[in-house]
């Protein structure tokens, strides 16, 4: 599952870039954090009453590792930034 995720965010913030023509460390800083809340928002309201797990256990095992997301978001606008 993390490796498919990673591939598809890849994949999604590449489409992403392509259309923003300025403000890129911006740009990753917010998509970043707003895909991170709605994955983080999304897990609160049915993985987590559907698996039982408490808040603790979840935020463990899974919900850290959503932290990829904006690490991968803000790295590609950092980049794109000083690219140009």
């Amino acid at each position: 599952m993390i490796i498919v995720g990673s591939f598809s965010a890849a994949f999604l913030l590449i489409s992403y870039f392509k259309k923003i023509n300025a403000d890129y460390f911006k740009e990753g800083i917010i998509v970043g954090l707003i895909w991170f809340g709605i994955n983080i928002l999304l897990d609160l309201l049915i993985l987590i009453p559907m698996s039982g797990m408490s808040i603790t256990d979840y935020f463990t095992q899974i919900g850290i590792r959503y932290l990829v997301i904006p690490a991968m978001s803000i790295a590609i606008g950092t980049s794109l930034e000083n690219k140009k």
